[in-house]
């Protein structure tokens, strides 16, 4: 049995570039899911809480923004986000439904600020419906 000298070592390079042709690629790929799918539950979560505080009362919006911004920190979403409040009908009433909307954008994770910018962010909206709640007993 003879060995060929020549190609002592070949096998290993050929898995390095292996991994790195396939499995680097398929981990940033992974992490990239994993940070929109964070986003969009912080977003429903966000849009979700804020219309229950908002449905029982209307004038909490500077609680419902703190709310926001606070499921954000938990989920660590530290993507801007804005949030829309309108009711319908408007004003807001004990017979109005309120609707919040909550955006979102990520950008691609592990990118230089300067490729960045010609990158476009994945946004992100989500939209909730809430009645408002207002009990009035009669004497």
């Amino acid at each position: 049995m003879s060995h060929n000298c020549a190609e002592n070592g070949e096998a290993t390079v050929e898995f390095l570039a292996l991994v790195v042709a396939i499995i680097v690629p398929l981990a940033y790929f992974i992490f990239t899911l994993a940070t929109v799918q964070a986003t969009i539950f912080a977003s429903e979560a966000a849009a979700r809480e804020s219309a229950r505080i908002l449905a029982h009362d209307h004038t909490r919006t500077a609680f419902a923004q703190r709310q926001v911004d606070q499921i954000f920190t938990d989920y660590q979403a530290g993507s801007p986000r804005n949030l829309a409040i309108t009711c319908d009908p408007a004003p807001c009433n004990g017979t109005s439904t309120v609707h919040v909307q909550v955006d979102a954008t990520v950008d691609l994770p592990l990118m230089p600020d300067r490729w960045a910018g010609a990158l476009s962010p994945i946004p992100i909206r989500v939209h909730v419906a809430m009645p408002t709640h207002r009990v009035h007993l009669e004497p």
